[in-house]
């Protein structure tokens, strides 16, 4: 009968329930992207994103600018003919400037332009609502010159002389405006136009 050796003491068998502690603490060389794959694209498309929508707004406030450019170009233009041809002045600042989204100020500009073109064609109502609606879009703090000496200058033309010396009387009326040596020719003219003596009317003959 065989005899029955002793076993050898071999220790305690490791469980294999995971990685082992020299196993775990070896370290992930891999790329981060790799590591970190869902926040790599976040980050990758929320960096294009931004780039294209910065380049986009770029390029949007420059096609703007030029936009504008051209519009005050166009005003600048009908300012240097209107005396001759004031309805063509006019119909080039209502068509293709007004009606176009103008700037604030080149709205301003345009404005006042029809309102010259108006007032040079006699035509002092329409000249009148221009200067009026210019008015009441003329932003605080800014020069009063270029709007209230020619609107007066047209109301002595139209005969509303008082109503023109009240308005040049007016803080500030004659600020930004040209040189005084101007605003002085239209002042003599209300000062002229309130001192001349009204002539009667004369009964036709029979």
């Amino acid at each position: 009968m065989d005899e029955l050796l002793p076993m050898p003491d071999a220790g305690p068998v490791p469980a294999l329930l995971g990685p082992s502690k020299a196993s775990a603490a070896v370290p992930d060389t891999r790329p981060w992207r790799l590591r970190r794959p869902v926040f790599a694209g976040v980050l990758l498309y929320g960096t294009l994103a931004l780039f294209l929508g910065t380049v986009g707004w770029f390029w949007l406030r420059e096609r703007e600018r030029g936009r504008q450019d051209a519009l005050l170009t166009r005003v600048h233009g009908a300012s240097s003919f209107f005396a001759l041809d004031p309805d063509g002045a006019i119909r080039i600042l209502e068509d293709e400037v007004l009606s176009a989204r103008p700037s604030d100020d080149t709205r301003r500009r345009a404005l006042l332009v029809v309102a010259a073109a108006h007032d040079q064609a006699k035509r002092f109502d329409e000249a009148e609502r221009a200067y009026e609606t210019a008015r009441r879009e003329w932003p605080a703090g800014l020069e009063l010159g270029p709007l209230y000496v020619p609107f007066a200058n047209m109301l002595v033309r139209a005969g509303k002389v008082v109503r023109a010396r009240e308005l040049l009387a007016a803080p500030g009326a004659t600020a930004g405006y040209g040189t005084d040596a101007e605003v002085e020719v239209v002042r003599a003219r209300i000062n002229a136009a309130l001192a001349a003596p009204l002539v009667p009317a004369i009964a036709p003959t029979k």
